[in-house]
């Protein structure tokens, strides 16, 4: 029975997250140097310590990230560490899929998956691994509820390689 198959567990790849971590870090200390060497102007003081603090959100969230853990089994999808949260796939009520690019052509890019359900909101992209295994269950208990898909997110179904029955539905 599907039941009896133990959950896959599914966290972010730590050697990507230590170089996020590292890029975060240079930002925060060539934010910081000009507060500490010299007393900027005003104007000039609110920018430094708004992109401080952009950086420093960003060090949280990767934080976040490496202490993550994601159970998905053939019943749910649970957000397990640091935070707890479910979906049931039967509860599934928005699945949205987007792409994002660093380049122009296309390429290098990551998908972001948002998932609602049952109160509750998961978001995991694709430098998740297991991603494939989440992405492939939430599509199909979408085409199982026949729940609607904006075009964006059928087409980057597509782009994974999965054919939903869905219909396109502009949202």
């Amino acid at each position: 029975a599907p039941s009896q198959i133990a959950p896959k567990i599914c966290k972010y790849d730590q050697k990507t997250l230590i170089w996020d971590l590292a890029k975060g870090a240079c930002g925060v200390a060539l934010v910081s140097t000009p507060l500490f060497i010299a007393q900027p102007v005003p104007w000039l003081l609110l920018l430094l310590l708004t992109l401080e603090a952009i950086f420093l959100f960003f060090i949280i969230r990767i934080g976040i990230r490496a202490l993550s853990e994601y159970q998905v089994s053939h019943e749910k999808l649970a957000w397990v560490k640091p935070f707890k949260k479910a979906i049931n796939w039967d509860d599934l009520t928005k699945l949205k899929l987007r792409y994002y690019s660093t380049k122009k052509s296309g390429e290098n890019g990551w998908m972001h998956l948002q998932l609602n359900g049952g109160g509750n909101s998961i978001n995991v992209d694709s430098q998740l691994e297991g991603f494939d295994i989440i992405l492939e269950k939430a599509a199909a208990a979408a085409t199982k509820k026949q729940l609607p898909l904006d075009p964006i997110t059928i087409d980057n179904l597509n782009a994974s390689g999965i054919v939903t029955s869905v219909d396109r539905v502009e949202i």
